[in-house]
């Protein structure tokens, strides 16, 4: 029991960074994407 209780917890450890980072990744890649959209029309 106490087994699958650490398991868990390490899944939810795991999961938190990538959702930062692919947070960050979204904040740096959205205003170059917006500029480049604005910069084509």
């Amino acid at each position: 029991m106490s087994n699958i209780h650490n398991c868990d917890g390490r899944i939810d450890l795991e999961s938190e960074p990538l959702l930062i980072k692919t947070l960050s990744l979204t904040v740096i890649v959205y205003p170059y994407f917006y500029l480049v959209l604005i910069g084509s029309i």
